[in-house]
């Protein structure tokens, strides 16, 4: 399937909805309408935020980027016949497909890190009071997708970028019926993407690639993946 937008377009556009943006369609006497996407990041992000926005600057409404009531900023397309395709390719709910990843490449690599990944850093404290690094990975924030899509994007990490991630899983409520899970690299994989995703990182968002962060920035529920 061809989609009308440029490649930089494309990437923002599945880097995003693979992340933190939804893409809607209305229904108008039961017959669908022209779809659009909705983005939206954290008071922290909103410089990305309004990159994205001024990239999709001919594909974004007018108002384009506001602060809504929770906080967030936000940024909404124009409703358009080229967003329709979005919608099959990824379901309502979201499902990850082989097909989807594919359209990736490094720029679509790293918004999707961008939005939904984090580099967490854990550390030993010493008996002086200093602290040392313990454990360098990063996680992806996938809970959302079956644990069949993680295989799918297991694989598809392996074969289309070299990279070995481990599905850790997340014991929300400490049951099997609620066990979600998500996408983890260790140091040695983490430093392969980064390099991928390296020139296309925000300037807000270096963090996330800086191996030696200072603080301790831990992602919550993952169960540790194997030693470095």
């Amino acid at each position: 399937m061809k989609y009308s937008v440029s490649n930089q377009e494309l990437q923002i556009i599945v880097g995003g909805l693979l992340g933190d943006a939804h893409i809607r369609q209305k229904y108008y006497k039961g017959s669908p309408c022209n779809a659009h996407v909705i983005f939206k990041q954290g008071p922290k992000q909103e410089g990305y935020l309004r990159w994205k926005a001024e990239t999709l600057e001919d594909l974004i409404t007018k108002s384009k980027v506001r602060k809504n009531k929770a906080g967030q900023f936000e940024f909404s397309t124009k409703s358009l016949p080229k967003f329709n395709p979005f919608v099959k390719l990824f379901g309502k709910p979201k499902k990850i497909t082989r097909k989807m990843l594919n359209l990736l490449d490094p720029l679509g690599l790293a918004v999707w890190y961008m939005d939904d990944g984090c580099l967490a850093i854990e550390y030993w404290k010493r008996l002086d009071g200093t602290y040392r690094i313990k454990r360098r990975r990063i996680v992806f924030s996938t809970e959302c997708f079956s644990f069949k899509e993680h295989r799918i994007m297991k694989r598809y990490f392996k074969v289309v970028w070299g990279i070995d991630v481990t599905i850790g899983s997340v014991h929300k409520y400490r049951t099997d019926k609620d066990t979600q899970h998500k996408i983890i690299l260790n140091y040695t994989n983490a430093k392969k993407l980064v390099d991928i995703d390296k020139p296309h990182v925000h300037q807000d968002l270096l963090y996330k690639i800086n191996f030696n962060h200072s603080k301790n920035i831990i992602c919550d529920n993952a169960d540790p993946p194997e030693k470095e």
